[in-house]
């Protein structure tokens, strides 16, 4: 603390009045002070290494009572410094204010140490009371409390600058600490002991009987090592695994970890590479079998005295996940096992440990409630070697099915079969190939749809796309072998095939699990400048930040997927464009013979009840039917409708524009075109859609061919308004709309109507 100018005046007047040839006399008796009370402090820091704390003590008082006296006497000078202070303001006096500025850090130095010491007196004064405790209750309860008061001291002195006197601190706070936790632990280690902890399911009645006396005591040690743990103050979120455990439930599990260290880490046959499984099973029987404990005797303890909220059971487990984790980590480690084979270099030994812990992390969270964002054992996994080491067997596995499939003689063949007809609406063709790929990529998903790592379960993500991708790049390939003959069977299953594949991504995609995984991977991305550098950690643990947060995946675009959606999309757009462009030039081919008929004059065998099918129009339907036929047999039901309608478009197209634009029709000729159209060609086309907006595949045709067999004065007067309404008659536009209208025609447009009126050979 800095001394004013006040508290000099005051101090000069009291020792020096207005002799000032003195000064230098009573500067020469200041050092002198400062010099005792710093042999006195360095005297102190010896006793204490050497532990004559009494000594120590007695220096101490010694000391403060100088202090205090000298204190007394500063006090003294203030009013005479002050009023000399005034004089000197007055011009009264002229003293060399330069030759007090020694003597002002002086008393300053004075003051601090005089503080320092008073607080050096009270961390001893507690740590001596704490340290001649005995191991009785009421001497610990008492200890307990002047711990709790040092550490309170020990914080207060955190903001100060005085490093040394910090650090005296802390260090008596670790010293109490671990010679009460020795104290109180052994207390609490003996009443284990004499309950038989830890519990198994041969726990006899004469163990809870002794529990039901003891449970008093059990919750006074449980409380008194709460209060000596530093940990149980400090503010957790979700924890890590490798932070410390509450100390009461780090001793609970001191004789569950003896057990697990002796049968699974050291040289027993219990500890087998090839049963990872028996220290996964015992771990989850210890849980089971301390449930009830825990819940109904330590977390009401825990409720009732920790400043935090503590899930007793959660720590418990976590606390057995250490074991697990520590284990594996060294039997995943090459460095240790320099002898021997390491775990990661046997297939078997790696797909077994992998299936056995997860079906142990399944167990975890389902049946012992262990929550999905804690740290678990899977973590392992998420170190770079054994990572790498799980998607490369998961990519392994996959190649190895999938070329085993890609052999079978069958691979192409559409499962279900038995369960389809040819009529139905909603059957799926799925090639045995594509369905064994998803069964795959489905089977990765349940795999690490449980796994808590964000980071890991992204990876996964990234191989089931990777997968997806390269079956996408063979699908391509092998189209390509057969673009030439779209109507085979291999084509039509590869089409099948892409079809399937977006279909199911797709719902896949919309799944809340994917939706979340493709929103991180946004993130990912939306952080360019730091994943160009591949700080992905940082990222990650950001992200991992935003898992508490709920989010609206309503409004996220896109999906996880959408790479390969594109990708297989494109491929079946292609390969519908290849089918509809060879259904077409089928029809412009076989389309010939009934262009080249006679319609300008055309005669109909008189006497006939009713038309006939002209026998070229027979030619080309029988063979457009049995192309039809083959496209719906082979094709999956949700292409049909899209298919089949461009179909229509196109043959629609090459009638009007080859058939009817190309010839001129008298009457008989108009006849047998509107019957052809309406009566034989539509409803064969019909019968392959699916049509709600219409009933009519080849509507133009049909309605141009209904134009043309109208009588020849109504086409003559027809002819006249289209021509009326191309020059611009409105009044003929709207004419000729009502009288096309009447004649239920409604899908041509002024120059079509004019065109095909003109055709019509009017005598």
């Amino acid at each position: 603390m800095a001394l004013s100018s006040a508290d000099i005046n005051e101090f000069l007047d009291e020792n020096v009045g207005s002799n000032y040839k003195i000064l230098p006399d009573v500067l020469e008796r200041l050092k002198k002070e400062r010099k005792i009370l710093s042999n006195q402090l360095s005297g102190r820091g010896e006793g204490a290494e050497k532990g004559d704390w009494q000594k120590v003590m007695r220096e101490i008082r010694l000391a403060i009572t100088e202090l205090e006296s000298l204190k007394g006497r500063i006090l003294t000078l203030k009013e005479d410094i002050t009023t000399e202070e005034e004089k000197m303001r007055e011009g009264k006096e002229n003293i060399g204010m330069k030759e007090l500025v020694p003597l002002l850090k002086e008393l300053d130095e004075i003051e601090r140490l005089r503080k320092y010491l008073l607080w050096i007196n009270r961390v001893q004064k507690l740590s001596s009371r704490i340290l001649s405790c005995g191991s009785k209750d009421g001497e610990i309860e008492e200890a307990i409390k002047d711990f709790v008061e040092l550490v309170s001291v020990s914080e207060t002195l955190s903001s100060s600058y005085c490093s040394n006197l910090k650090m005296h601190a802390r260090t008596m706070c670790e010293k109490r600490r671990n010679e009460l936790k020795e104290k109180v632990s052994h207390n609490f280690d003996e009443l284990l002991k004499t309950i038989n902890w830890p519990i198994t399911k041969d726990t006899s009645a004469k163990s809870l009987q002794l529990w039901q006396q003891k449970q008093v005591l059990f919750a006074a040690n449980f409380k008194q090592l709460l209060a000596i743990d530093q940990t149980e103050s400090e503010t957790r979120d979700i924890p890590k695994m490798e932070d410390t455990l509450p100390l009461p439930i780090d001793l609970l599990l001191s004789p569950l970890r003896k057990r697990f260290k002796y049968h699974f880490c050291g040289n027993r046959q219990t500890n087998s590479k090839e049963k990872p499984e028996w220290f996964f099973t015992q771990v989850s029987t210890w849980i089971t079998d301390h449930t009830h404990f825990i819940e109904t005797e330590v977390q009401p303890t825990l409720l009732e005295c920790s400043k935090i909220k503590i899930n007793a059971k959660v720590e418990f487990i976590r606390g057995l996940l250490q074991e697990i984790v520590q284990k594996l980590r060294h039997d995943l480690d090459p460095s240790h096992h320099s002898q021997g084979q390491c775990l990661l270099d046997d297939d078997y030994l790696t797909s077994h440990l992998i299936d056995e812990l997860l079906l142990f992390e399944k167990e975890l969270h389902e049946v012992h409630h262990y929550p999905l964002l804690y740290p678990s054992v899977i973590l392992v996994f998420q170190d770079e070697a054994p990572l790498c080491r799980w998607l490369n067997l998961e990519r392994q596995f996959a190649a190895e099915r999938l070329k085993v499939i890609s052999e079978s003689p069958t691979s192409w063949d559409s499962l279900y079969t038995d369960r389809l007809t040819d009529s139905s609406t909603s059957r799926e063709l799925v090639p045995e190939c594509a369905e064994k790929l998803m069964q795959i990529i489905a089977g990765i998903t349940e795999r690490f749809r449980c796994i808590p790592s964000l980071y890991i379960r992204l990876q996964f993500l990234q191989l089931q796309v990777d997968l997806l991708l390269e079956f996408q790049r063979d699908l391509a390939d092998n189209v390509s072998k057969v673009q030439s003959t779209p109507l085979s069977n291999r084509f039509s299953a590869y089409l099948n095939a892409a079809d399937y594949m977006v279909s199911l991504l797709q719902k896949w995609g919309e799944e809340t699990f994917f939706l979340e995984l493709h929103y991180y991977t946004q993130q990912l991305r939306s952080d360019d400048k730091r994943f160009r550098k591949g700080v992905i950690g940082d990222v990650l643990r950001q992200i991992e930040s935003l898992r508490k947060i709920d989010h609206d995946y309503a409004q996220l675009e896109g999906t996880a997927f959408d790479t390969v959606i594109e990708a297989f999309t494109g491929l079946a757009e292609n390969m519908k464009e290849k089918l509809i462009g060879h259904v077409t030039r089928i029809a412009r081919r076989n389309i010939a013979d009934y262009k080249r008929e006679r319609w300008h004059n055309l005669t109909l065998i008189k006497g006939m009840s009713e038309l006939e099918v002209s026998h070229s129009l027979s030619l080309f339907l029988q063979k457009l039917q049995y192309t039809l036929h083959s496209i719906r047999a082979s094709i999956n039901a949700s292409l049909l409708d899209e298919i089949f309608d461009k179909i229509c478009t196109c043959i629609d197209n090459i009638f009007l524009q080859q058939v009817i634009c190309s010839n001129s029709f008298n009457d008989d000729g108009s006849s047998q075109l509107h019957y052809d159209m309406s009566r034989v060609l539509s409803p064969l086309l019909s019968q392959y859609m699916n049509r709600q907006a219409t009933s009519n595949p080849i509507l133009k045709t049909v309605d141009a061919a209904c134009l043309l067999d109208h009588d020849p004065v109504a086409i003559q007067l027809l002819q006249h308004l289209s021509r009326e309404a191309l020059n611009g008659d409105k009044e003929a536009e709207e004419e000729m709309w009502k009288t096309l209208k009447a004649w239920n025609i409604h899908s041509l447009d002024i120059a079509q109507v004019s065109t095909i009126a003109n055709l019509r050979i009017v005598q």
